[in-house]
């Protein structure tokens, strides 16, 4: 079975890798995933570009190489989904 979409994937480690256009692209795909009653961190949907950007602004703030980093999909260059991955360097929380 062949597709048509080539997916890929990116990962930003520096805050200063985010575009303007990035990140309104990260906050309209929470957002939408949020409120289609995604479980996407938001408890109680709906949830309005203006909660979602505060809370993505806190996680592009931290991003570091050896503590955290956006994973970014890509299906023919759109963002088809985004994860943020962190190492707690707290001994009770890192594993």
């Amino acid at each position: 079975m062949t597709s048509s979409n080539a997916l890929g994937f990116t990962q930003i480690v520096d805050p200063h890798e985010i575009t303007d256009e990035l990140k309104q692209t990260l906050v309209d795909c929470w957002t939408e995933v949020s409120n289609a009653g995604g479980a996407a961190g938001f408890p109680f949907p709906p949830v309005d570009a203006a909660e979602v950007t505060a809370v993505l602004d806190r996680i592009i703030e931290k991003l570091a190489p050896t503590t955290s980093r956006l994973l970014i999909a890509l299906a023919d260059g759109t963002v088809a989904g985004w994860l943020n991955i962190r190492c707690d360097p707290h001994p009770v929380v890192a594993h």
